[in-house]
């Protein structure tokens, strides 16, 4: 499996990015939205394309700075949906490709 490398890591100054996570020579980068409906679409339309912009400037600028610009990497969406208590009841992951 892939182990956590970094929770909330935050580059100045271009952003912060919820999880990193890696295995043997790939990092996963995943931006965490939790939602407790789908009004408004729910915590995937919270991804918008501004950022996921500076979700990819910030992995850059923490890829160089922790001199790994050689690993594939890949970004996630961790979508949350909690319970009425504000307990997580379920978790999606969604690929996220709009480069």
């Amino acid at each position: 499996g892939y182990q956590i490398i970094e929770r909330n890591a935050c580059i100045l100054p271009y952003g912060e990015i919820d999880l990193i996570a890696g295995r043997e020579n790939r990092l996963v980068f995943t931006e965490v939205k939790a939602r407790r409906s789908n009004d408004y679409g729910g915590g995937a339309a919270a991804i918008t394309a501004a950022k996921i912009g500076r979700m990819y400037r910030t992995a850059q600028a923490w890829l160089k700075a922790h001199h790994k610009m050689n690993k594939e990497i890949y970004f996630l969406a961790a979508i949350v949906r909690l319970n009425q208590q504000g307990k997580p009841e379920q978790i999606d992951y969604e690929p996220i490709d709009w480069f």
